[in-house]
């Protein structure tokens, strides 16, 4: 399975100049996700061949302002996924399995 996503977000830094930095965000995209190597049926295995959905990511995390314009950044993501259609839920055959996503991820950058 490939998944695709496109999105955008709002940051809100309440002590931008500070050594810590926490942060909030929030925001909204499209995600694709394709099954790739077979052919599903949904009426057989319940699975289709793929769905677009809206998402709607939002989260927090925390910015380390080192000295030299060094920056390290770690920070946690939910993506809320707006009418999931790739996956049937077998308890009740009228929806589908919500395709929520959640992450932790960090990185490090310069500053320019």
């Amino acid at each position: 399975m490939i998944g695709t996503t496109l999105e955008a977000a709002v940051r809100y830094n309440p002590l931008p100049h500070c050594v810590w930095s926490p942060y909030a965000f929030a925001g909204m995209g499209w995600q694709r996700y394709d099954v790739t190597g077979t052919s599903m049926h949904m009426w057989d295995s319940g699975m289709g061949n793929g769905d677009n959905s809206a998402v709607y990511p939002f989260g927090a995390g925390v910015a380390y302002h080192a000295g030299n314009r060094l920056m390290v950044d770690v920070h946690g993501t939910f993506r809320l996924n707006e009418n999931p259609g790739l996956v049937l839920d077998r308890q009740s055959s009228n929806s589908y399995v919500p395709m929520h996503t959640w992450e932790a991820s960090g990185g490090i950058g310069y500053e320019f």
